[in-house]
């Protein structure tokens, strides 16, 4: 049995999300104003993330953050 979740349940409250990018997974840190909800590694798909942020954290706002460094061959042009 599913449960529905509150449309307005996160509303006026902030997600912060931290996003390591690699070139096949992702590794997602989302925070809320006063937690630390997860951190999970997933397919780099912003569909993905941006789903699970509005399923679980309907109504919120959201932040998020990246890192991401250019690959090797990118680096040795330089």
């Amino acid at each position: 049995m599913q449960t529905k979740v509150n449309e307005n349940l996160f509303s006026g409250q902030s997600i912060y999300v931290g996003i390591d990018c690699h070139k096949k997974n992702w590794t997602v840190t989302i925070l809320g104003e006063h937690y630390e909800h997860k951190t999970m590694s997933q397919n780099p798909d912003p569909d993905i993330l941006a789903s699970y942020l509005r399923r679980n954290f309907p109504g919120a706002d959201y932040s998020a953050v990246y890192e991401s460094i250019l690959p090797e061959e990118e680096l040795s042009r330089s």
